[in-house]
């Protein structure tokens, strides 16, 4: 997963860099440990796993791309995610509600059509406010459908 690196160096990157500082991260669980706990042990594994990225950690993975840069190229190489991964995506840097341009409060952010893989979600602060998250998804329809099915995931859910 890539991090938000900015506030993790010290001193920490200025507001007034212009550009993504990220770092990534991976978290791996098998099947039997996710189907084994609920989905609060799941949020809280991402949450160590995104605290234990600090600006000396993200300092060596930009060294090691240095010494050896790699370009991925969409449909084209390995698949450096697997087959059944979850790729999360989205920014609370900026207030995408905000901005008015004369027609009203917008309802929902939706990021088009790229980027719309298997198992892609993209997480941005939500419409409401008052910390609520928006979630766009994009599952194959079979995948989709189970999902609806799962009473712990929906009762977390409220459909636009």
């Amino acid at each position: 997963m890539l991090i938000n690196a900015r506030s993790r160096f010290d001193p920490p990157i200025s507001d007034d860099y212009f550009g993504n500082l990220l770092g990534g991260s991976q978290l791996v669980v098998n099947v039997e440990e996710l189907l084994g706990h609920d989905l609060g042990w799941a949020a809280m594994k991402l949450h160590k796993t995104i605290m234990g990225q600090d600006g000396e950690t993200i300092c060596g993975q930009y060294k090691g791309l240095a010494i050896s840069p790699m370009v991925f190229q969409r449909g084209v190489g390995p698949d450096i995610h697997g087959p059944h991964s979850v790729v999360i995506g989205g920014s609370a840097r900026f207030d995408i509600y905000g901005p008015e341009f004369g027609l009203g409060r917008p309802l929902v952010a939706l990021m088009g059509y790229a980027s719309k893989d298997d198992g892609k979600v993209t997480a941005n602060p939500g419409c409401k406010g008052g910390g609520s998250v928006d979630l766009e998804i994009s599952l194959k329809p079979h995948y989709m459908a189970a999902l609806e099915l799962d009473y712990e995931f929906m009762s977390y859910v409220s459909l636009h």
